[in-house]
C-alpha cells in the first residue's frame, strides 16, 4: 500500500512537468540571427578607430537591412500588411545588435577595414508587439 502511494505521488511529480511542456513549447522565442559585413577604405585623414567606427555603421545599416527583408518575409507577420517603413517602427528596441570582429587589410596603396555585425530578433515579439499596436489602434475605433 505504502509502495503504492509512492508510485502514485512520484508519476504525478514527475509526470506534471511534462504535461506543461507543449504549453511552454508554444510560447518559446523564435530567434533568428543575421551577421552582415562593412568595409571602410581609410583615407589620410582617417584614424583607425574612426575607421572601424565607420565600418561598423555600415554593416550594422546592412544587417538591420537584411533583418527587415527577412521580417517582411516571415509567414506569420504577412497578414499584416507592413510597409518597410512600420516595420522599422514596430521592432525598434526588439533587434539586438552585437559588434563582431573588425580587420584590417592592404589594397594597393590603402588600408581597409571590415567589421562584422549581428542582429537577434524574435519574432514572436514582433509580432507580439504588432497585434498589440493593432489592439489598441481599435480601442478607439
Amino acid at each position: 500500500m505504502l509502495w503504492t502511494a509512492f508510485l502514485t505521488g512520484f508519476m504525478a511529480s514527475v509526470g506534471l512537468p511534462f504535461l506543461c511542456i507543449p504549453a511552454v513549447s508554444q510560447a518559446v522565442a523564435e530567434v533568428h540571427m543575421i551577421t552582415a559585413s562593412g568595409e571602410y577604405r581609410m583615407t589620410d585623414k582617417d584614424t583607425p578607430e574612426e575607421a572601424k567606427r565607420r565600418a561598423l555603421e555600415e554593416a550594422t545599416r546592412l544587417v538591420l537591412d537584411q533583418t527587415w527583408t527577412y521580417l517582411l518575409g516571415v509567414s506569420e507577420l504577412k497578414p499584416f500588411r507592413l510597409s518597410r517603413n512600420d516595420l522599422q517602427e514596430f521592432t525598434q528596441g526588439l533587434i539586438e545588435i552585437t559588434e563582431g570582429g573588425s580587420e584590417r587589410r592592404r589594397e594597393g596603396d590603402s588600408v581597409v577595414i571590415r567589421a562584422d555585425a549581428t542582429a537577434k530578433v524574435d519574432t514572436v515579439l514582433v509580432q507580439r508587439r504588432i497585434n498589440a499596436a493593432r489592439q489598441s489602434q481599435n480601442v478607439g475605433d
